[in-house]
């Protein structure tokens, strides 16, 4: 596993998420896979990223966007949000085992509407 490098505009990008509106903000501007996995407990995280890894390679491999195009950048990265603390130990053991880059994973805070705050961790994978 190696870690993105702070070149990467999109891990820049990421480095300024600090709240579900500013997740919005990120989402809304750069072409990422995004997977929702705050509701689910491991491994179901797990295979929902290698799912997306795998139908992200299969459509990058017949892709026919130009490789100069903005959205061809951003299309290579998935980014996971999971609170299952399993995650924190499990996303990164399956990239450094595939060897697929992997962001630094961030801590997000989401008040949830008024009510207790809940964690929810980002993992942003390169391929």
């Amino acid at each position: 596993m190696t870690i993105a490098t702070a070149n990467s505009n999109v891990g820049i990008a990421l480095s300024a998420v600090v709240d579900r509106p500013s997740l919005l903000a990120f989402l809304a501007e750069y072409h990422v896979h995004y997977i929702d996995a705050r509701t689910l407990k491991c491994p179901e995280p797990l295979m929902l990223l290698q799912s997306g890894i795998a139908g992200l390679e299969k459509s990058v491999s017949k892709s026919t966007i130009q490789q100069d195009s903005p959205r061809s950048k951003d299309s290579n990265f998935i980014l996971v949000e999971a609170r299952d603390p399993g995650t924190m130990r499990d996303i990164p053991d399956f990239c450094k085992f595939l060897e697929y880059e992997l962001l630094k994973p961030r801590q997000l805070i989401d008040p949830s509407g008024g009510q207790v705050e809940q964690t929810s961790w980002l993992f942003l994978v390169s391929l």
